[in-house]
């Protein structure tokens, strides 16, 4: 069975820097790290086991990263779709009616997170 205590000793192995986990629902953790935007909010990241075993996770941003773009980007003009998600594509990241999510091992689970902060951080901070 796969807990919260276990993934987060896995990804505290893997990862250099500061992490935690917070359930958020059922089999669904929020991931705490030191990423920001560049207004201070932190970057939203979920991540729920996907299969019995518990070695492939989803990772999601449970579409709060389009909420967030949507204050202040008009996301729904063509041009801005279109380089949103080259990013997104170019980082194995999929688009499911606005939510992000892409889908990794256990064992690459910390760099798969990182990555995935890295394509929301970048989508956001273009300026189109």
């Amino acid at each position: 069975m796969t807990t919260i205590t276990n993934v987060l000793n896995i990804l505290q192995k893997q990862s250099p820097h500061w992490i935690d986990l917070v359930e958020r629902q059922s089999d669904t953790w929020q991931v705490l790290m030191p990423i920001c935007h560049s207004d201070g909010d932190i970057v939203e990241i979920f991540i729920s086991p996907v299969s019995e075993d518990g070695d492939v996770f989803e990772i999601s941003d449970c579409g709060l990263t389009l909420m967030k773009l949507s204050y202040s980007v008009d996301v729904s003009k063509p041009e801005k779709k279109k380089v949103f998600d080259k990013i997104f594509f170019c980082n194995n990241i999929l688009n499911d009616n606005g939510e992000f999510y892409t889908d990794t091992n256990i064992d690459e689970l910390y760099s798969a997170i990182v990555r995935f902060a890295g394509a929301i951080l970048t989508a956001c901070s273009i300026k189109i």
